[in-house]
């Protein structure tokens, strides 16, 4: 009979460990669907603290990734100012982003976050590759 409770005790165990090594891989950053990694960056690697909005433009245009352009901004690199949902919606980060991120970013562009102009800033797209 104890032989019997140990080994039920050992499978809830084993069980509980499976699922938290199954949940560590998978991890919260797969809901988005934007698949960008961990998106936890070092302190290493940032820039200036001078970030540009050419530079993010010019980005942005050349067809980056959602996951690329959050990167990018995390390091202070760009700073991207982006005035309405059309404009948003014509660029290949939107087009190509995961429909989980695109609804997070068009709520952004919509109603803005934390600003009063309903525009797109740097934080905001981390934001929506992160949630």
């Amino acid at each position: 009979m104890n032989k019997e409770i140990l080994v039920g005790v050992l499978g809830i165990i084993a069980m509980a460990l499976l699922v938290g090594v199954i949940a560590f891989l998978v991890g919260p950053d797969d809901v988005s669907g934007a698949k960008c990694g961990k998106m936890k960056w070092t302190g290493e690697g940032h820039d200036d603290n001078k970030p540009s909005t050419k530079e993010a433009k010019k980005l942005i245009d050349s067809g980056a990734d959602v996951c690329e352009v959050a990167k990018k901004c995390d390091h202070m690199e760009i700073d991207v100012k982006i005035d309405n949902k059309k404009e948003l919606h014509e660029t290949d980060m939107y087009q190509n982003a995961p429909a989980k991120v695109q609804e997070e970013l068009d709520e952004y562009a919509e109603h803005g976050h934390g600003h009063d102009n309903p525009n797109l800033k740097c934080y905001e797209i981390e934001e929506a590759v992160k949630e």
